[in-house]
């Protein structure tokens, strides 16, 4: 059995060692949405069921989505989200819903024994940055009886949050501040609509 020579399994050694570095190294960076602080649960909640959230396919990619123009997308290359954006969302806004301390959240999808006062139902059209890091909302949303699936209110919230810093750090802060007013918005519409 011919040996193989000392620099050919030198090499051989060196390339591995480089292709490990490279896999595991290839410059990617991940982020997470982020909820507001929350504040301490009331006596009595609304029990609100959360869901479903909605994010568009062409969003929910595992790369950072950047709108160049009415008509370009430009999807990152190495910032890529952490776990599924739709995921994101409907933890953030769970999370933010929650903090009001007002509203107790079962996200979907809840056991049919879950005694929800209220269903809410969003779907986002648009969550995305553009080149200067202003985030942009616009998500309809539904308030839903459990029992009879009637739809007591509804509403469509379009906002633009400015980023603090043309990063993508900045741009991704600017996108949960959005979905915090997102949702203080139907927290409001929650909490006088009658149950």
């Amino acid at each position: 059995m011919p040996r193989a020579r000392p620099s050919v399994l030198i090499a051989s050694l060196m390339l591995a060692f480089a292709v490990g570095c490279v896999l595991r190294s290839d410059g990617s960076q991940f982020y997470m949405l982020s909820a507001d602080a929350s504040a301490p649960l009331t006596a009595h909640p609304v029990r609100v069921g959360l869901g479903p959230v909605n994010v568009p396919a062409y969003l929910d990619a595992p790369t950072i989505v950047t709108r160049i123009d009415p008509n370009r997308l430009e999807y990152a290359r190495f910032d890529r989200w952490a776990s599924p954006l739709s995921l994101q969302v409907a933890r953030v806004l769970a999370a933010d819903l929650g903090g009001t301390g007002t509203i107790a959240v079962v996200s979907y999808p809840w056991y049919p024994s879950a005694q929800v006062d209220v269903v809410v139902r969003v779907n986002l059209l648009a969550f995305e940055n553009d080149s200067s890091g202003t985030a942009h909302l616009d998500a309809t949303w539904s308030l839903v009886e459990p029992r009879s699936g009637v739809v007591r209110r509804s509403g469509r919230t379009t906002l633009d949050e400015p980023a603090t810093a043309r990063t993508t750090d900045g741009a991704v802060a600017a996108l949960s501040r959005a979905l915090a007013e997102l949702a203080r918005r139907i927290a409001e519409d929650l909490l006088v609509s009658p149950s």
